[in-house]
């Protein structure tokens, strides 16, 4: 009888749990955020406290040639952990190393393992010989070294928002502390809620100068997300995208219980969505799986559509979408190359040509310009107006005696003009005046499948082998919006984003 009665008593509360959410209205939660919305967190962000106190070396020890150094500070009164990595071998610390900050992915911590896991897709000679690895963790979570040494930091989990003050504020504390960090080469890495992480930072730390970002949600108020969570938390069943969670448990649940207000709850949901602060973002390569189960493939497409209203014909956002990949960086197979030369391109920045002069990107306090390896005299600006042939580099000079190259640059001087050696190989274009998409002759039979899709990932048109180029759109009577054509073979992939006006 007891029992019958605690069962009756149990589906009672049920009910009205449910009842309750069924009575809770979600849909302002989907409303496109205002540029009021948008000011006020960066207000908000802007007067975050990332003043490092009480800074102090709870570990130091050698693990597989790399130096490991735990450390503690206090945020905003609680202890939070991190972890740098550099290199054992003293005659590779004579000078200062470019930074990697590492924002790792899930709810489990931080652990040695990791970042070690980083040596299997990375050359030894750039990033464990020649960076910095500085790891934060977050709030509420551990950070584990080995069997013996767990550290837990302390404080709410805040997933993703206070988590990135937890890694500006760390990162602070390593370049207080450690003079063996060059600050003008930082660069970073995140995955999955690390990557939505990087993206927080990359918003607010100008140091950061480029980012591989790992399939990372960029936009909370997508309708797909949106749908998934409102009909998960009227229905009290599991959100079909894991990610979801977070907007569930923090924000929609929380509204509905009136523990906070609608506008609270929005402005949760928009610290969680970088793609509204795109303007503020460094150089970004996005690697997204177009099967991931768990972040859709439209969170990368979102915030490269809201790059190109802010700055229309930016290339500083690549995305490289992997038609089998899944959420798993062993899914994402050839991702190396693209991740690499980024982070090449911070450790030695490239040359570039602008007004018939070659400038540098990388900053530093002086400069050395050398041609075929020797000094120009009086070559000492950030940039130069080449007149010989040969190849030519920029020193920057940092302190003590250390610099670092740029690049070389070999430039060739004709009658006619100068020209670079290094030509941009073609690839897809839109047509907009017939509506179509190509590609030059010469790389025609190199693509045999595609597919044609919107802004949130709806498949509109694919096709097998189709018969050639040009490839119209003008049948298919689309709306003005964004498109993604996607085309691929059995060693190729590449992606066009175009817009139908």
């Amino acid at each position: 009888m007891k029992k019958k009665s605690f069962f009756i008593f149990f589906l009672a509360v049920l009910w009205v749990y449910q009842s309750g959410f069924a009575q809770c209205n979600l849909d302002t939660m989907g409303q496109t955020p205002v540029q009021q919305e948008i000011s006020n967190v960066l207000q908000e962000w802007q007067n975050r406290d990332h003043t490092v106190y009480n800074w102090q070396v709870v570990k130091d020890t050698v693990i597989q040639n790399s130096r490991i150094i735990v450390a503690s500070h206090i945020i905003e009164g609680y202890i939070h952990y991190g972890l740098v990595r550099m290199p054992a071998d003293t005659n590779l610390l004579a000078c200062p190393l470019p930074v990697l900050l590492y924002l790792h992915g899930s709810l489990n911590g931080l652990t040695i393992q990791k970042i070690d896991f980083l040596d299997n897709f990375f050359p030894t000679s750039l990033i464990r010989d020649s960076m910095i690895v500085v790891a934060p963790s977050f709030r509420s979570e551990p950070l584990l070294i080995d069997s013996n040494a767990s550290y837990f930091s302390q404080g709410t989990s805040t997933e993703m928002d206070r988590d990135a003050d937890d890694a500006i504020t760390f990162l602070n504390g390593a370049i207080e502390n450690f003079t063996l960090i060059d600050t003008t080469r930082i660069t970073a890495i995140g995955f999955s809620r690390g990557g939505n992480v990087a993206y927080k930072v990359g918003i607010r730390d100008p140091r950061i100068k480029a980012m591989n970002i790992f399939f990372a949600a960029t936009n909370f108020f997508d309708p797909i997300l949106i749908q998934d969570a409102k009909y998960a938390v009227l229905n009290g069943v599991s959100p079909q995208y894991f990610v979801n969670n977070i907007v569930i448990n923090d924000a929609m649940e929380a509204f509905c219980n009136g523990i906070i207000t609608a506008q609270e709850a929005r402005k949760r949901i928009l610290t969680w969505s970088p793609g509204y602060f795109a303007g503020f973002l460094p150089q970004i390569n996005a690697f997204h799986g177009s099967l991931d189960p768990v972040i859709p493939i439209t969170q990368p497409y979102f915030l490269d559509s809201m790059l190109n209203v802010v700055d229309p014909g930016n290339s500083s956002y690549q995305i490289f979408e992997f038609p089998t990949g899944v959420h798993s960086l062993s899914s994402l197979a050839g991702f190396q190359p693209h991740a690499i030369a980024l982070i090449r391109k911070v450790v030695r920045p490239p040359l570039f040509l602008q007004n018939d002069s070659l400038y540098s990107k990388g900053e530093a306090p002086a400069y050395q310009w050398h041609l075929n390896g020797i000094p120009i005299p009086n070559g000492t600006g950030k940039s130069i107006h080449p007149n010989q042939m040969g190849l030519y580099q920029l020193e920057h000079i940092i302190q003590g005696g250390c610099s670092y190259f740029s690049e070389s640059y070999n430039w060739i001087t004709t009658s006619v003009e100068s020209v670079s050696e290094i030509q941009e190989k073609p690839g897809f274009y839109y047509d907009p005046l017939n509506r179509a998409i190509n590609l030059r002759e010469l790389y025609q039979s190199d693509f045999q499948n595609f597919e044609l899709s919107n802004l949130y990932g709806q498949i509109i048109l694919s096709k097998k082998n189709p018969t050639g180029f040009p490839i119209s759109v003008e049948a298919l009577n689309l709306p003005p919006d964004i498109y993604f054509f996607r085309a691929w073979n059995r060693q190729d992939f590449e992606s066009l984003k175009f817009f139908v006006r």
